[in-house]
């Protein structure tokens, strides 16, 4: 038997933020029933299209409490997603019903515990946080008519939730489920350190006045941000997304030369921010600028060079050094 000793100079420290999230694919393909949990996490979710739920529906988790999302393009804006949320004692009586009734989704998000330690009464606790959550974001068109009250469940029961719904909304995230991001309805909310990261986008003559930030989803722009009205010349695919922008009630008018962004808006990049708002073509990676002028584009050479140079190996002073660098220690056995 061979046993191989670790060297720890060559062990890598995990970030203490790091979190690890496991898939399972049930039909082995990445778009089949999906269940997505974590080791730290007592809750789970179980991810399917409309299409799979017949073959769904006879999963363990949708006998359990829990809450849900059905997502769908909306049909009045394609472009755009529509979102309902809800919760159920039994979650699969819920979606039974909502196949019947609701056409607009095509997946769905079932959030359980795996020790089935949720009841009634924190399903109802959790869909009314997502539903003002989304209520603020604007980032989804919400398909539920009401507004649910948040009932306490004292102090113990509400850091519980609290807790549960922020892992849940981790999960979300990877799975591109972005629309309860509380910084996108309000950027005061964001901490020092993203803050730092903010860039900005304006013109001498004070008709474009933009700031926003760059993402893993693209490139949001924040509320408020002015654009310029007249439109200069910019390609097709930018000027549809404009007006799309427009007829949506995002973009408005503020006055006889500037438009203005009512919410937040994640642009697919930063060309495209840039863009829209300067209604004529810009190259995205220039055009926005941090506080202390930098673009975009430089700040993005120096993280990369930064982290490139954390890479690599410390020279090896001697021959055998630069062997230790190649091949690991190896400690040989009998058995």
């Amino acid at each position: 038997m061979v046993r191989h000793v670790c060297d720890p100079s060559r062990v890598t420290s995990p970030n203490a933020s790091a979190i690890a999230i496991r898939t399972i694919l049930l039909d082995g393909t990445p778009h089949g029933i999906r269940i997505v949990d974590r080791l730290d996490w007592t809750g789970t979710c179980l991810v399917f299209g409309r299409a799979d739920y017949p073959r769904a529906k006879a999963r363990p988790e949708l006998s359990r409490t829990g809450f849900y999302l059905l997502v769908g393009p909306d049909p009045s804006k394609p472009d755009r997603i529509r979102l309902y949320i809800g919760q159920g004692e039994q979650v699969r009586a819920r979606l039974d019903e909502h196949l019947r009734k609701k056409e607009f989704w095509t997946a769905a998000y079932v959030i359980t515990a795996k020790d089935d330690s949720l009841d009634r009464a924190h399903a109802a606790h959790l869909e009314a946080r997502l539903v003002a959550r989304a209520r603020e974001t604007g980032l989804a068109v919400l398909d539920n008519g009401n507004r649910p009250a948040l009932t306490s469940l004292g102090e113990w029961g509400d850091i519980g939730m609290a807790r549960f719904l922020d892992e849940a909304l981790t999960t979300l995230g990877l799975l591109g489920i972005s629309y309860f991001d509380q910084f996108a309805a309000d950027p005061a909310q964001e901490s020092a350190l993203t803050q730092s990261e903010t860039y900005y986008l304006r013109s001498t003559d004070g008709l474009i006045d933009c700031r926003g930030r760059e993402d893993a989803d693209g490139f949001l722009v924040f509320a408020e941000s002015l654009g310029r009205r007249s439109r200069v010349k910019m390609t097709d695919s930018y000027g549809a997304l404009r007006e799309r922008l427009k007829a949506g009630g995002i973009l408005v008018e503020h006055d006889a030369d500037r438009l203005r962004l009512i919410r937040s808006h994640r642009f697919d990049s930063p060309s495209a921010a840039a863009a829209v708002m300067v209604a004529g073509s810009r190259s995205g990676l220039t055009a926005w600028k941090d506080k202390d002028n930098n673009t975009l584009k430089e700040n993005q050479e120096k993280r990369s060079a930064t982290a490139g140079a954390n890479l690599l190996p410390e020279p090896a002073t001697s021959a055998r050094a630069a062997s230790d660098l190649a091949t690991p220690p190896v400690e040989a056995q009998e058995s």
